[in-house]
C-alpha cells in the first residue's frame, strides 16, 4: 500500500514538475511571438514610410517633367 501511494506521489509530482515547465516552455515561445509580431509591424511602418516617399519622389519627378516639357513647348 505505501508503495502505491509513494508511487502515485511521485507521478503526481513528476505531473506538476512537467506542467510548469510546459508552461515555461509556452511563455517563452509566447514571447518570441510577441517580439516577431512587433518586429513585423515595424517592418511594414518602414515599408509604408519608404513607399510614401517614393510615391512623393515619383510625382514630383513627373511634375518636374511635364512642366519642363510644357515649358519647352511654350517656348517654341
Amino acid at each position: 500500500m505505501k508503495e502505491n501511494l509513494a508511487s502515485v506521489m511521485d507521478s503526481s509530482v513528476y505531473e506538476d514538475e512537467e506542467k510548469v515547465r510546459l508552461s515555461t516552455v509556452r511563455d517563452e515561445q509566447l514571447a518570441k511571438v510577441e517580439g516577431l509580431q512587433q518586429s513585423l509591424n515595424d517592418m511594414r511602418q518602414k515599408l509604408r514610410c519608404i513607399i510614401s516617399v517614393n510615391d512623393s519622389f515619383t510625382t514630383n519627378k513627373l511634375t518636374d517633367q511635364i512642366g519642363t516639357s510644357s515649358g519647352d513647348k511654350e517656348e517654341k
